[in-house]
């Protein structure tokens, strides 16, 4: 073998051919189209899981609250506008009909908290709001059971004691998947994923 044979023999090996480039492409391709759905699933559970999350908090917070106050604390599940509001109500007690029928006097998710609080308070008959989630844009409050509710608003309470008005709340993304959580009144520990 020759010098120049050698090399002849090595520059027709070096490349590839199109059959192995277009080989290549394809299983880059067919890896890619079952990856991706995959991805986007798991990005609509994680929607779901960020709500849910954000539901516990919030009825932790609640009833750490009423425990820190010595107040009842409020937990509001608007479902229309799939937001959840805690709000501190005065010692004695309050009726919630007036608060809940207005909107204006209850925040809104999108501005915080309301510029006008002062002027509100005294309409509000002392109840403040502490704070509002919404819930997400592609997660709904389904229903709650074993609550109040009123005009679309459902609520429940948490006592200065540590236990609370026991409810579940169902939540559901745009999948028609669900969680189901549940507040228990004696002791207020939430479970996820169990319905009475």
């Amino acid at each position: 073998m020759t010098l120049s044979n050698f090399q002849s023999n090595q520059s027709r090996q070096a490349g590839f051919t199109l059959i192995e480039i277009i080989l290549v492409v394809l299983i880059i391709g067919i890896g890619t189209a079952a990856i991706v759905p995959m991805a986007m699933d798991s990005l609509e559970g994680a929607r779901l899981r960020e709500a849910t999350r954000t539901v516990v908090s919030l009825n932790k917070y609640a009833r750490a609250k009423a425990v820190l106050l010595r107040k009842p604390v409020g937990i509001l599940y608007d479902i229309e506008r799939s937001t959840v509001e805690l709000i501190v109500l005065p010692p004695q007690g309050q009726d919630l009909g007036p608060f809940l029928d207005s909107p204006r006097l209850r925040m809104d998710p999108e501005m915080g908290d309301l510029e006008d609080e002062d002027s509100l308070a005294e309409q509000r008959g002392g109840i403040e709001s502490l704070s509002v989630k919404k819930i997400g844009d592609y997660v709904v409050v389904q229903e709650v059971k074993h609550a109040e509710v009123v005009d679309g608003t459902a609520y429940a309470l948490y006592y200065p004691s540590g236990m609370c008005d026991g409810h579940t709340v169902t939540l559901r993304d745009n999948r028609d998947d669900t969680e189901v959580i549940r507040i228990e009144s004696m002791t207020g520990d939430i479970k996820v994923g169990e319905a009475w």
